[in-house]
């Protein structure tokens, strides 16, 4: 059974039936585009303030131009929220930090290209604690 929400478009119903992430009542569906070639840069939840502005909700995933996926991360009102992780075009994992409201806080570990662990670091309030 597909939920319709209007204003979403065809780009919303499209995800929908590919199993995307279903947006809770108050969210809507979104997808950002380059603003020159309008291939998607990132998809996710987003929720309207009381200004008008678009705060990202939930998990988001963000593209390589080449469609390849770049990073993912959980956002709670606009910001990054858990462990957000990064990626290398060959699909490697390049880089993870964990947030606490859209600060490192805890664990980051980096990768090169071939998978190798470069680095362990703590964080707390931005700030490296431990290399």
């Amino acid at each position: 059974m597909r939920r319709t929400i209007l204003g979403l478009g065809l780009t919303a119903a499209l995800a929908a039936s590919a199993g995307e992430p279903k947006c809770p009542r108050d969210q809507v569906w979104s997808v950002e585009r380059d603003s020159i070639t309008r291939k998607k840069t990132g998809q996710g939840c987003t929720t309207k303030t009381d200004g008008g502005r678009d705060l990202r909700e939930g998990k988001w995933v963000f593209y390589f131009a080449s469609g390849k996926k770049e990073s993912e991360a959980t956002y709670v009102a606009g910001k990054k929220e858990g462990v957000a992780t990064w990626y290398w075009e060959n699909g490697r994992k390049k880089s993870q930090y964990t947030y606490r409201a859209d600060q490192m806080n805890g664990p980051s570990t980096t990768w090169n290209e071939r998978g190798v662990k470069t680095s362990e670091q703590e964080y707390k309030d931005d700030n490296l604690v431990a290399p």
